[in-house]
This record gives structure tokens, sequence and C-alpha cells, in this order.
């Protein structure tokens, strides 16, 4: 029991963890997008907002996950 609790705590953990890079990734690629866009107007702009967007939304869905593991660890304890 004890090793499946610190199982799940860990793989929240890690969740944490790549849900923070995700976002660090995403505004990276949101403010390239934004200088190729605006600032040196080329065509691949567009590559670089949709990147950001489909970041974002792994970020959303890994945070839903920890949600249901934080769920499992309240209930276990």
């Amino acid at each position: 029991m004890e090793e499946k609790m610190r199982d799940l705590e860990n793989q929240l953990i890690d969740y944490k963890r790549f849900v923070s890079a995700l976002l660090i990734l995403s505004s990276y690629l949101y403010m390239g997008g934004i200088i190729k866009t605006y600032l040196q107007p080329t065509s691949h702009g567009g590559i670089l907002f949709l990147l950001s967007l489909i970041s974002v939304s792994a970020g959303i869905w890994f945070i839903g996950k920890g949600k249901g593991i934080q769920d499992k660890i309240s209930q276990e304890r």
C-alpha cells in the first residue's frame, strides 16, 4: 500500500514538472510566433502559434491527469 502511494506521489510530481516544461516551451513558441509574424514577417509564424497551442493543450491534459491522481491519493488516505 505504501509503495503504491509513493508511486502515485512520484507520478504526480512528474506530471507537475512536465506541465511546467510544457508551459515554458509554449511561451517560447508563442514569442517566436510573434517575432516571425510581426517583427520579421515570414510565413512560418502560424506554425509556431499552432505548436504553442498544441503544447498548451498537452499541458492542460496533464493537469487533468494530475487532478485524477491527486483524487486517488486523497481517497487512499
